[in-house]
């Protein structure tokens, strides 16, 4: 809300007061009243988040946070009735916080301590608020309103400080504190509203009953969370006092009435009747749509509701030893994540938690810094490519470029040795993609990193929580009539704690439209109704809607571990990417094999699925697919099987990391709880 919004609903409440008391006063209906408030708020905060967005924080979770804050404005009171009243306020709310959660870790030198993550917040809003009172005794006022207001201020610092024992532990960096940052809120939203409810008593200050003294508790509940799609309300309880000024009416003369004059009866002209307007028929309009699920043969099932459920998981990530470039430049691209120098003593491998591969990738040279300082025996080698395709034809010095803009990061940004960073150059790689294809050459301007020691290019494995879905796909089924012509139609569905989704067309209405909510289920809290609306809207201007509603459960890890529910382990391993058109296991993935076959329980089950990128024809795709997972289940042995083989994409095929990222393999092992 814009303040000259709020100004504008000011002038429109003085305006009524205007005319309110221009009416004339009943003898016993209160006065309209002016005046000034101010509140002394306990400030209570409820949340359920981890981190700002994009801000580094390893907080497992913050719940609650508490504060005081300061209240003013002005205030308009208008009675409706002598019981009843409309009351207006206009001013300032301070709903500033401070969130803490506590957390065991074991710190340098072995020992173990406690950690604090801590949040200050600084909330500020301008705002217009109404509430309905009711007085059932003279001057006791009960009642109950919202308040909308614009957010001034939306600044944090945040800070993680050992606890325990103070004079010993230390964080990675060597201090007793990480994680120190501020600024602003990122997402917050711009907009403030919360319902109201209060009590308040007016102590009159004159015999006139003109001037009140008023004290007053109200409850304030935030309706909108602080940051866009997070759990995170405001409230508070305010102990407040206002002085409010009833003015009296001036006594108005009565206006003399003149003498009606004497009017003569008119000579009635009898007129026929206008003949009847005939209305034209509106033509038909009609909306309706329902629900149904798909299952694994594409049959579509009826759609009562959808069940989510949580298992614990561990995440294998591989990590692509390749660092692309665009055409005929050597500058590191933006979409890699790249770090300040002083940030690199908070850079942790617990940040990736529920992050997918290509998240993972992205961080490669902190990745690489991070491994390369924390073991000071290791080198690296990193040999820059080109396409040896026009510009970049025989160009070995952009090669070395390439690699020397990376050794450079490493070097400045993590303090790596010069010495210990091994710079070469060629033209195309050693194993080159295929050259007569713009993705080819896309695939080879790239950096290759190699090292002596291989812990820098090993898997990242973290143990994660994953969610499976009853129902991957939704389909909606449509349908409208409409005599004069469909001019445009829109379906949404959202829930709310995040699914959501929107179609739109516009004469022709599709007869099926599906959503795959598989890869939309990240987010721990997701039980509730998913409400879906179809509206259609025909060439005359006329508009039909039609809605339906799907239950949605979830079975989380605590459920099943309160309710002592069958439960099993998830464990997800993706193989180090294959080279272009290969299905060969190379010494990386030998490795992996090795990894995984040890973490198999007797009583798993292993699924193998194969992938491919979009590059080449489906059928040749779906039998490399198929190779590679078979070579993946022989080498684990007869406890594996194939169960799929897929000639598509997991990541986006337009850039060359996508396709890497999709020439991959991946072992589900399930294993129950006992």
């Amino acid at each position: 809300m814009k303040l000259r919004h709020i100004l504008w609903c000011i002038v429109v409440s003085c305006s009524f007061h205007s005319l309110h008391a221009q009416a004339p006063q009943e003898a016993d209906t209160p006065l309209s009243r002016y005046g000034v408030y101010g509140n002394l708020g306990l400030i209570s905060h409820s949340a359920d988040f981890r981190a700002f967005p994009g801000v580094p924080n390893c907080c497992p979770k913050f719940q609650s946070g508490s504060g005081t804050g300061m209240s003013f404005g002005l205030l308009y009171e208008v009675p409706l009735s002598p019981a009843w009243w409309l009351s207006l306020r206009a001013g300032y709310d301070d709903y500033s916080a401070k969130l803490t959660t506590r957390e065991s870790e074991l710190f340098s030198g072995g020992i173990q301590g406690e950690f604090e993550h801590r949040v200050t917040t600084t909330l500020s809003s301008l705002g217009l608020e109404g509430m309905i009172r009711f007085a059932p005794i003279r001057n006791l006022h009960i009642g109950g309103g919202l308040r909308a207001a614009s957010v001034l201020s939306k600044d944090y610092s945040q800070v993680e400080v050992i606890v325990a024992p103070v004079d010993q532990g230390v964080f990675s960096n060597g201090k007793s504190t990480r994680n120190d940052t501020s600024g602003t809120i990122p997402n917050a939203n711009s907009l403030a509203i919360n319902l109201l409810a209060g009590i308040s008593y007016d102590l009159p200050l004159n015999a006139g009953g003109t001037l009140f003294l008023t004290p007053g508790i109200q409850y304030s509940l935030g309706m909108l969370p602080i940051i866009s799609d997070y759990d995170w309300q405001a409230n508070a309880l305010q102990f407040g006092i206002a002085f409010k000024y009833a003015p009296k009416p001036s006594v108005q003369t009565p206006p003399i009435i003149p003498e009606t004059p004497k009017v003569e009866t008119p000579v009635i002209v009898e007129q026929k009747p206008a003949p009847p307007v005939v209305e034209k028929k509106k033509p038909v309009l009609t909306a309706a749509v329902s629900a149904v699920s798909i299952d694994a043969n594409n049959t579509e099932q009826p759609l009562d509701k959808i069940e989510i459920e949580e298992f614990a998981s561990t995440a294998l990530h591989p990590l692509l030893q390749y660092v692309f470039f665009d055409e005929n430049s050597s500058e590191i691209p933006a979409k890699y994540t790249r770090i300040a120098p002083q940030r690199s003593n908070d850079f942790s491998l617990r940040d990736f938690l529920g992050a997918n591969s290509m998240d993972v990738y992205y961080s490669v040279l902190n990745v690489v810094g991070y491994r390369m300082k924390t073991s000071p025996k290791s080198t690296v080698t990193l040999t820059g490519c080109n396409s040896n395709e026009g510009a970049e034809l025989n160009n070995s010095a952009l090669s070395r470029t390439r690699a020397e803009s990376i050794k450079k990061y490493l070097t400045d940004v993590w303090g790596i040795a010069g010495k210990r960073i091994k710079v070469e150059n060629r033209n195309l790689p050693a194993n080159p993609s295929n050259s007569a294809i713009k993705e080819g050459n896309e695939e080879n301007r790239r950096v290759e990193i190699s090292s002596n020691d291989g812990e820098i290019i090993t898997p990242i494995i973290i143990d994660d929580t994953i969610r499976r879905v009853s129902t991957p796909v939704v389909r909606f089924l449509p349908r409208a009539t409409s005599e004069a012509g469909l001019a445009g139609w829109t379906l949404s569905a959202t829930q709310e704690h995040g699914l959501s989704t929107k179609f739109t067309g516009t004469s022709t209405l599709q007869p099926t439209l599906d959503w795959n909510i598989s890869r939309e289920i990240s987010d721990a809290r997701l039980a509730g109704r998913i409400n879906y609306t179809l509206t259609v809207r025909d060439t005359e201007g006329q508009t039909a809607t039609n809605s339906g509603q799907i239950r949605v459960e979830q079975v989380t890890l605590q459920k099943k571990r309160d309710e002592k529910l069958a439960d099993k382990l998830i464990d997800r391993y993706s193989l180090i990417l294959f080279d272009f058109d290969k299905a060969d296991l190379d010494r990386r993935n030998q490795s992996i094999i090795s990894f995984i076959k040890k973490r198999i329980a007797p009583d798993a089950s292993v699924f193998i699925t194969g992938y491919t990128d979009l590059t080449g024809d489906e059928e040749h795709n779906q039998r490399l697919a198929q190779q590679r997972a078979t070579a993946t289940a022989q080498a684990i042995g007869m406890k594996a099987n194939v169960t799929d083989a897929k000639g598509e994409q997991q990541f986006p095929n337009t850039t060359p990391e996508g396709r890497f990222y999709n020439r991959t393999v991946e072992i589900m092992v399930e294993t129950p709880v006992k």
